[in-house]
């Protein structure tokens, strides 16, 4: 089963960081506030912009409020963003200055009857992969085009019920288009797979990717109670 084309594939060229603070404290510059990068959900304008940063695993997810609005051309109440912040104020947890917002490649869970055909058609430069509550995250390098491309993670149907879903990181180029006809470009994108990890008997899922970065590194698997 192949999965339908997908639309253009979003770029981001920032990167994520956990960093927090000030730099340049003792210099003739004075503190100087870190920007942090983080995937986030966008809850929307109410009445200024409110989002859910989940920390990685099963930590409990924060709530982040800025003092503006985000512009809804931008991003809807309930999609993956990634978000440019700082956090000035420590005495107000949650309370931001928000620096930017910018989308990115994002859907749910597809299914597929048995492992899906042609899904390492095209190999996908793995920089991380993490799973954030229900979401499965990931920051990749892939040929850069602006002609659709076939790009979904999808779950082999058979594996679901033994506990130990076998998911599939499904890309293909476009027709006409090949790796060595392009350049590579940072991407980030957000699944979500609630509809999975919240069943009963789900102890793991097991993530492949054909993985052109550590070749002997395609399988990435999550389990329950664990990042």
């Amino acid at each position: 089963m192949k999965p339908s084309l997908t639309a253009i594939l979003l770029p981001l060229a920032a990167a994520l960081s956990a960093l927090a603070g000030c730099v340049n404290a003792d210099t003739v510059d004075g503190p100087v506030e870190m920007t942090v990068y983080n995937i986030v959900t966008f809850e929307g304008n109410d009445p200024t912009a409110r989002f859910t940063f989940q920390p990685q695993g099963d930590a409990t997810a924060l709530t982040l409020t800025a003092q503006q609005t985000v512009d809804t051309a931008t991003a809807q109440a309930g999609m993956r963003v990634m978000l440019a912040y700082q956090t000035p104020d420590a005495a107000r947890p949650g309370a931001i200055t928000l620096k930017g917002v910018s989308r990115i490649t994002q859907g749910a869970l597809t299914g597929s009857k048995g492992e899906p055909r042609g899904w390492d058609t095209d190999g996908v430069w793995v920089e991380s992969v993490w799973r954030s509550g229900a979401y499965i995250d990931m920051r990749l390098r892939l040929p850069y085009t602006d002609v659709a491309r076939r790009f979904a993670l999808m779950v082999d149907s058979a594996t679901i019920a033994g506990g130990h879903p076998q998911l599939y990181l499904y890309h293909s180029l476009p027709e006409g288009v090949s790796p060595d006809s392009t350049y590579l470009k940072r991407y980030y994108a957000s699944f979500l797979i609630s509809s999975l990890w919240s069943r009963p008997e789900t102890e793991d899922v097991t993530v492949n990717i054909a993985n052109t970065n550590l070749t002997s590194k395609r399988s990435f698997i999550f389990k329950k109670n664990q990042p």
